[in-house]
């Protein structure tokens, strides 16, 4: 590509920024909201449109929008007669002309000779990486694998940039027949794809590796699909070398729904990671002012009462008991600043690294595993895995769970925490659970650690390539 300008100076600004600065030079954004004219992103100037013209050369320089509003935008380019423009939609690059379809294009090369003989390499696959995915390739590294990513939409630089570095090498993907040539040609012992959307390991199946699906929580057990959908969920658990799931009870469903024979399938909860056992704890808020801190960490979900990440009416409810909710994400903070605007006891945190977080969490009393449960979303939970639940063990603090059997059988028989009923005293409750002590390094202990599953993972690796 030429000189670039990025038109969009948002997220979606920002994630093109990771995908295109190591093909080209990026030399301004563009936005529409003059508010921002004159500011930086990644020490690059944001310009207002009407300097675009000014300063646009069509021989030096390529325009890409980076907006979900590109239909207006085009026509903004067009107005101005920049006539040939790129677009980046769901990751993927395009090339337009004015009045045309866009064209997917790819741009710079990918290296195929990365991969080398005397260590074992895989290269995972996601859209946007999960923790989940930086932590299977933190532990396999450290069997001494080489170990590479593949992302579409959002680089680990933007999202959880403290788990970048783990990689041998990242490539973001622009076209997915480049990705497909670049698979196919490269020397990976295995790929490792992970869902949400499964496309990409339907698409990774038609490529000549061993491909493992890393299903997580089978999106049709807690979601409305389309039948498009559920073919594609269909395809890449039946067509996978092999699938991975969270819990038990999410592989057997799959097993059943799919008709997987069960050698090829394997579950690997979403535990804990070793290193991120807190070095340091802080004093409890309580011994200051005698009140419960309860925390919560995760995502948030706006709007959406049928989601178990709902939140609005449960924690409206705890801070008018007169408990205090601290809560960590990454979420919009415009929605998150709703939410502590609901009540003085409800306290947005900011989002912090999972080491810090880890830290963190330890100077309150109680972790919040109090998740919306509606008749679409109980069965799911029923069968998800109690992540959120290790997070808080983690950090030395007990749990506080809802009405979810697996989720109360799991903290009452380790000693984690106890079930909270909204139908009872909720201060007398939260007052008892904070009593519980956690043991240091409990979880590694009872082997509930990440490390402590590699060894299996690797026999699965290694039977799933005989599949192939």
């Amino acid at each position: 590509m030429k000189k670039i300008i990025l038109f969009g100076a948002g997220f979606l600004g920002e994630a093109a920024y990771y995908k295109l600065n190591r093909f080209g030079e990026i030399i301004f954004y563009v936005d529409n909201d003059r508010r921002k004219a004159g500011k930086k992103l990644h020490n690059i100037e944001i310009i207002d449109f009407r300097k675009l013209q000014q300063i646009y050369d069509v021989q030096s320089m390529d325009v890409v929008i980076s907006s979900c509003y590109f239909g207006e935008m085009g026509k903004q380019l067009c107005d101005i007669g920049i006539n040939q423009y790129y677009v980046i939609l769901n990751g993927l690059l395009y090339l337009k002309w004015k009045d045309g379809d866009m064209i997917p294009c790819s741009i710079g090369t990918q290296r195929y000779d990365i991969a080398p003989i005397d260590k074992k390499s895989i290269l995972f696959v996601q859209d946007v990486v999960c923790i989940r995915t930086h932590k299977t390739a933190n532990a396999l590294k450290r069997y001494g694998w080489k170990v590479f990513l593949a992302y579409l939409l959002v680089s680990p630089e933007q999202s959880n940039s403290e788990y970048a570095s783990i990689y041998d090498d990242i490539y973001a993907i622009n076209s997915l027949s480049q990705f497909i040539e670049f698979v196919n040609e490269s020397k990976f012992d295995y790929v490792h794809s992970s869902n949400e959307p499964d496309y990409l390991s339907m698409i990774l199946n038609q490529t000549n590796k061993t491909i493992i699906h890393d299903c997580h929580d089978l999106s049709s057990a807690y979601k409305s699909m389309s039948p498009e959908e559920m073919c594609i969920e269909f395809s890449v658990n039946r067509n996978s070398c092999g699938v991975i799931y969270t819990t038990e009870g999410i592989r057997n469903e799959a097993v059943k729904k799919y008709n997987i024979p069960k050698e090829r399938t394997f579950v690997l909860e979403n535990l804990i990671s070793e290193e991120l056992a807190p070095e340091k704890r802080y004093e409890k808020i309580s011994i200051t002012d005698h009140e419960i801190h309860c925390v919560y960490e995760g995502s948030v979900i706006p709007h959406d009462k049928e989601s178990h990440r709902y939140f609005e009416d449960i924690w409206k409810q705890l801070a008018e008991s007169g408990v205090h909710i601290h809560f960590y994400t990454n979420c919009e903070r415009k929605y998150c600043l709703f939410l502590e605007s609901l009540h003085e006891k409800i306290h947005y945190e900011g989002n912090y690294s999972s080491k810090q977080l880890a830290e963190e969490m330890t100077k309150y009393d109680i972790g919040l595993c109090v998740l919306n449960i509606t008749g679409k979303n109980k069965q799911y939970l029923e069968f998800a895995s109690p992540n959120k639940i290790q997070e808080y063990v983690n950090a030395g603090i007990p749990v506080a769970v809802g009405n979810i059997y697996s989720q109360k059988k799991f903290v009452e028989e380790n000693g984690f925490g106890k079930e909270l009923n909204f139908n009872m005293d909720i201060l007398e409750q939260l007052r008892d659970i904070a009593q519980i002590r956690i043991e240091d390094n409990i979880l590694r202990k009872k082997g509930l650690t990440f490390e402590s599953k590699m060894q299996e993972l690797i026999r699965f690796y290694d039977k799933c390539k005989r599949h192939k």
